[in-house]
């Protein structure tokens, strides 16, 4: 249909997809072949490329995890406001527990309460799909770039 536009992807990305592409960007020229990498740098660049769906609890453990890892705090603050302000903030009200690893729910959580399309993720066996819900569809960081660009 002419002049009809398409609905921006609106995605979740899992802590470890945030981390690795964090470490891409760290090495010297970055890498930006590495999926996660340029999904990171989407994410801030561009924000007509997809929608970022976050919640208070997906940035709190962005930041606990960047914090274990020994990144200096003023980095993890920088990391964590670019990221904020390229997302789109969700109110959670979903509850109900997903996954394997209950860490992962507020991925779900999100994901259904922001109406997402995918959760982005190198951890696909801890996100099983969902039973009676076409989506979140759950990718790697790999098949969100296919999508993607």
């Amino acid at each position: 249909m002419p002049g009809r536009r398409r609905r921006k992807l609106r995605l979740v990305v899992d802590t470890n997809v945030v981390v690795r592409g964090i470490r891409a960007f760290r090495q010297q020229p970055p890498e930006p072949l590495t999926s996660e990498l340029r999904l990171i740098l989407g994410w801030v660049e561009d924000e007509e490329l997809f929608k970022r769906l976050l919640s208070d609890t997906i940035l709190d453990e962005y930041r606990e995890v960047l914090r274990r890892l020994r990144v200096p705090s003023s980095v993890v603050g920088r990391v964590v406001n670019l990221l904020r302000q390229g997302g789109t903030l969700i109110e959670i009200h979903e509850q109900g527990s997903f996954s394997p690893d209950a860490d992962d729910d507020p991925f779900y959580h999100c994901a259904i309460d922001g109406d997402g399309d995918l959760i982005v993720t190198d951890n696909t066996r801890d996100f099983p799909p969902l039973e009676y819900r076409k989506r979140p569809k759950i990718i790697t960081p790999a098949e969100a770039v296919k999508q993607i660009f």
